[in-house]
């Protein structure tokens, strides 16, 4: 059972009859009463029901809990550990006559792989010490008693047993009378039965010797002693005849004047034992006193009282009185010391040890037993407890504040003016009071470094702890000293240490929070799109401690290491693929993807930024690779070949060749590289080589041909001409800008009639003048003229020529250089001269220019059945606009008035573009 007894009593209180009163009617009774054990010590104090039915079952069986019930008071451990908390759940039980035979009982440490503490118990084998004594009538009483016992002479057994015979109606009626309220009135209702039965017959026999009432009451030493010495002054003679009539005790206080009286009225002489000094005389009749003992004494007339002024402590001891009876001499012996005070809990020392919490009771007790005096308890100048009488009692709950707490005891009694007083320390041990500090002071420590976790106590030196208890995050560790220390402190070592010191005062917790931190680890991971997976979305995934993160810009490679481009993530790490047009972009965002992250711990290498790799693969059909090659070239009487090639991100597993008429036959595609263009840049790319070889090229072999090329996720058609070879097709040019000195000019390429081409560009003055001429490789697309004169016109024409022949030339473009800089700025401030002059300065217009749209890829017209194609059509070709009439008036108009149709950028205030 998972009981929880707390400190519930686990045997029946007030069970057995009041032990003065079972002894002296033994054999009566046959009920053997419950033993009182000492309290039980429990760290657990909530209970449940199972501990209540444990503890019944206790009650009832006569079976005794032995955890928390030490010699010396101490409690024992908890016996259990969980997840939210210890508990004691695990018990050692016997029957309680066993209990002299346990010599210890140890609950062990907390082990990793046990959530139960083991219980050890020492026993003591020697089981005779265990069996029950038949004739013992009380086997148990509270610890504060003492069973005081006594011996009958042989000689009265018989009035005994005949005086419990005469009076046995009155023993059975003993109930009755019996006041149980309270200790005091129980034995005074004993005392009256005593009395009323036993005392008048057992003090009238004629045996001769004197029998005491006193035996039958609980009494003192101190009782004990004055009866001895009673005894012996009236059944005792010396040799020489003195008759031994009394000896009596008297107290008295420093500085008091005290008057000691003997028993005799007319005393012959005062003497003190210790120096045999006669100290006073009467005889013949008149008082005289021995100066040069003392003088502060004095007697009265007729000897009979001693008065000494101003007492001291050097008068303590024993005075005699003697006096003459019937021709005898009769001494009277008075015992005179001094008042104390006795605390009885010190037991002779100036220090009593107690534990903090527990309950005290300070016991102040004067030796004179009956006095009028004024005892009275105090710390400093505060007054705890008073009485008037010969003690006080303070009790109270020890508390932290009470520890090295002196307390005294007082006693004023009338007529003296010295103060008696005792003192005592009371030294606490106290709780402890757990603060648990890491070093370094702060609890955030890098992985791999070291830090100490120490559970300090801050009671001070008295605060002893006898046991340490700790856990992480709830688990009981197997640490059981005051510090734990990490050496090279793991990741799985952060978390809530938790340190429950304990000792016999009670325990106290404390815990703290260790974060361990470590640089940024990102995850390598593989992510797959299908082909129309859009937006395609891509997410650092990096843990560290801190996690605050930052990233920087993200590269992306090519599988074979060559580098695409760069993007900017957010600040989440995540990337978000850009597109244009989702229908063409397939396989441009497969590849490796580089994240570099921080959170500006550094790595064991010392590194500060940590990096990342993110496989990306973008499945679907077999594409072209761009710019995307539709026309091959042919030799007629000769091999020709249709080699193509496609990205595929799984293995080809077949091309299905057709030609315009029928199926030709299937080829295989093995794995090669492509010279692509990804994101602007001719990168080489895996991909897989389809190839028709023709090995004797006919006219007719010169047609449309369409390849079905297949992987795992299906199938795609491509349709390609092979054209015979020929001169070049004519260059476009797109885009013609200028500056002050130089002209861009960028162009397309044509079809290069199967051969690699040239492309020439040739200028002039568009006055006149020869031809100057530019030769450009066919790995250009663009090309800077420079050194030309500014503000001049010039015209321009451009060719393309390979080893068949040269193209046609490409359309005259005329273009203006622009004025300097340094001429700019003049021209600019005549003109704003000339418009302050005339009062006005309005812009007409001003021309701006846009880029066409750059077309890549042929576009072809087929007639019906995939015949012979019809045209190419080029759509970077541009109409002039027709010039109105109201235009064709103004250029005239500036053409006679010499107008400059266009302005400097410098002088444009505002300017709106607007779309339709």
């Amino acid at each position: 059972m998972n009981g929880r007894t707390g400190t519930l009593i686990d045997f029946m209180e007030n069970d057995d009859i009041y032990f003065i009163v079972k002894n002296q009617i033994c054999g009566a009774f046959e009920y053997v009463a419950d033993s009182v054990l000492p309290k039980r010590v429990n760290p657990d104090l909530n209970t449940n029901s199972y501990g209540s039915k444990k503890n019944r079952m206790c009650k009832s069986s006569g079976l005794r809990i032995v955890n928390g019930r030490h010699k010396n008071g101490f409690s024992n451990d908890f016996t259990y550990c969980g997840p939210i908390g210890m508990s004691v759940l695990d018990y050692f039980i016997v029957p309680s006559f066993y209990f002299p035979n346990l010599n210890q009982l140890i609950v062990s440490n907390f082990t990793t792989y046990l959530d139960h503490a083991f219980v050890l118990v020492h026993v003591d084998l020697n089981l005779s010490n265990t069996m029950r004594n038949p004739e013992k009538c009380s086997d148990a009483m509270e610890d504060t008693e003492r069973r005081v016992t006594y011996k009958w002479k042989d000689q009265f057994k018989k009035q005994c047993s005949e005086c419990i015979r005469i009076n046995i109606d009155n023993i059975m009626r003993l109930q009755n009378p019996i006041n149980f309220e309270n200790q005091n009135s129980f034995d005074k209702s004993l005392s009256n039965f005593t009395y009323n039965t036993c005392d008048e017959d057992l003090s009238n026999n004629t045996d001769g010797d004197y029998v005491y009432p006193e035996l039958d009451e609980v009494i003192t030493e101190m009782e004990i002693l004055k009866a001895i010495r009673n005894l012996k002054l009236n059944k005792s003679h010396k040799v020489d005849g003195i008759i031994m009539n009394e000896t009596s005790l008297q107290y008295a206080s420093k500085g008091e004047t005290i008057h000691i009286k003997c028993l005799f009225k007319i005393v012959n002489f005062w003497q003190k034992r210790e120096t045999q000094f006669i100290f006073a005389s009467c005889e013949g009749g008149l008082p005289v006193v021995n100066l040069t003992i003392s003088n502060r004494m004095s007697v009265s007339d007729t000897c009979q009282t001693l008065t000494i002024n101003y007492f001291t402590k050097e008068d303590v001891g024993t005075y005699q009185c003697f006096a003459t009876i019937d021709n005898k001499q009769a001494t009277h012996v008075i015992n005179i010391t001094l008042r104390t005070l006795t605390i009885d809990e010190a037991n002779g020392s100036d220090i009593i040890e107690r534990i903090e919490g527990e309950h005290v009771e300070l016991t102040c007790l004067m030796n004179e037993a009956k006095t009028d005096a004024f005892i009275y308890w105090r710390v400093a100048e505060k007054v705890l407890e008073s009485n008037r009488s010969n003690h006080v009692i303070h009790r109270f709950q020890t508390m932290q504040t009470d520890d090295k707490k002196l307390f005294v005891c007082s006693a004023n009694k009338s007529g003296v003016d010295h103060l008696i007083e005792a003192k005592v320390q009371l030294n606490l041990i106290l709780k402890p009071r757990v603060a648990v500090i890491s070093t370094p002071s702060l609890p955030t420590v890098k992985k791999g470094h070291t830090i100490t976790l120490s559970c300090q106590n801050k009671s001070g030196n008295n605060g002893v702890i006898d046991s340490f208890i700790w856990s992480h995050d709830g688990k009981c560790l197997p640490n059981t000293s005051k510090t734990i220390q990490f050496t090279r402190i793991k990741v799985e070592d952060a978390g809530k240490y938790k340190c429950i010191a304990r000792n016999s005062a009670g325990e106290d917790s404390g815990d703290i929070v260790i974060t361990v931190t470590f640089s940024a680890n990102v995850e390598n991971v593989s992510v797959d799109f299908e082909s129309n997976d859009r937006p395609r979305t891509l997410q650092c995934k990096v843990s560290g401690v801190p996690d605050t993160y930052s990233y920087s810009k993200w590269l992306h490679y090519t599988y074979s290491n060559e580098i695409i481009r760069t993007l900017h993530g957010q600040s989440n790490g995540t990337l978000l693929l850009p597109y244009d047009n989702p229908d063409d972009l397939t396989y441009e965002d497969s590849g490796i993807y580089i994240c570099n992250v921080t959170n500006n711990i550094t790595d064991q290498e010392g590194n500060l930024w940590q990096t990342g790799r993110i496989h990306v693969i973008v499945k679907g059909k077999p594409v072209l690779p761009k710019p995307r090659k539709y026309s091959y070239t042919g030799h007629l009487n000769s091999s020709s070949s249709l080699d193509i090639f496609v990205l595929s991100s799984s293995n080809v597993t077949k091309a299905s060749w057709f030609n315009e008429r029928e199926y030709i036959l299937d080829s295989t595609c093995p794995l090669s590289y492509a010279k692509t263009d990804h994101f602007g840049k001719h990168l080489n790319i895996s991909a897989y080589n389809c190839k028709y070889d023709i090995s004797v090229t006919k006219l007719k072999d010169f047609q449309n041909y369409t390849v079905e090329i297949s992987n795992e996720l299906g199938k795609s058609f491509f349709t390609i001409v092979l054209m015979q070879e020929q001169e070049p097709e004519k260059p476009t040019i797109i885009v013609l800008k200028s500056s002050a000195n130089d002209i861009y000019v960028k162009f397309e390429h044509g079809y290069d009639g199967g051969y690699p081409q040239t492309f020439i560009i040739e200028y002039r003055k568009a006055s006149a003048g020869p031809w100057t001429q530019i030769t450009v490789d066919n790995s250009h697309t663009y090309y800077y003229i420079k050194d030309l004169e500014s503000e001049t016109e010039y015209t321009l024409q451009m060719y393309s020529f390979n080893k068949i022949g040269n193209s046609t030339i490409a359309e005259y473009n005329s273009i203006y250089t622009k004025l300097a800089k340094e001429k700019i700025r003049r021209t600019d401030r005549k003109d704003r001269n000339r418009n302050n002059e005339s009062g006005s300065s309005k812009l007409n217009y001003i021309d701006v220019v846009f880029e066409p749209n750059q077309h890549i890829g042929g576009f072809y017209i087929h007639g019906a059945d995939n015949r012979t194609p019809y045209a190419d059509i080029d759509f970077s070709a541009k109409a002039e606009p027709l010039n109105s009439s109201d235009e064709s008036d103004e250029n005239s108009s500036c053409l006679e008035n010499k107008c400059d149709d266009f302005v400097s950028l410098e002088d444009v205030q505002q300017w709106n573009i607007t779309e339709d």
